[in-house]
């Protein structure tokens, strides 16, 4: 989902549309599905991290790197519509966090092989899915 708003073919309607549905993957569930979907959400914000976009000469970047982090909260870690203005401010907290935790992170992400974010993704929604 990240991947397709820093790319265009997605839309906020579309994330959020998407979380209405079937609601915020960290938040919902069972223990070991929400443990599956939190490493899938350590993976994604290692994987930020390692990019490196927020530390981008490019404003163009920075601010595709900040919604792809602000999808993120929204998808793993806010429920409910945006109309309310808890959801909305929970939202902006948690894409404040994932966008602190990416930049801090990005000294130790560099250092990781490039598919070690891959794998805690894949291994997170092996056992979310298994849960399920």
């Amino acid at each position: 989902m990240g991947a397709g708003l820093r790319w265009g073919s997605l839309g906020i309607g579309d994330v959020e549309t998407a979380t209405r549905l079937f609601g915020a993957t960290v938040v919902t569930g069972g223990l070991t599905a929400r443990a599956g979907m939190a490493a899938v959400l350590v993976g994604a914000v290692v994987d930020e991290a390692r990019r490196g976009g927020l530390w981008a000469d490019s404003w163009v970047e920075r601010g595709a790197a900040l919604v792809a982090g602000a999808t993120l909260a929204l998808l793993f870690l806010v429920e409910g519509p945006a109309q309310r203005p808890w959801v909305v401010g929970s939202w902006a907290v948690a894409a404040a966090a994932v966008a602190v935790s990416a930049l801090a992170l990005h000294p130790l992400a560099r250092r990781l092989p490039a598919w070690a974010p891959g794998l805690a993704v894949v291994a997170g929604m092996v056992v979310a899915e298994a849960a399920g």
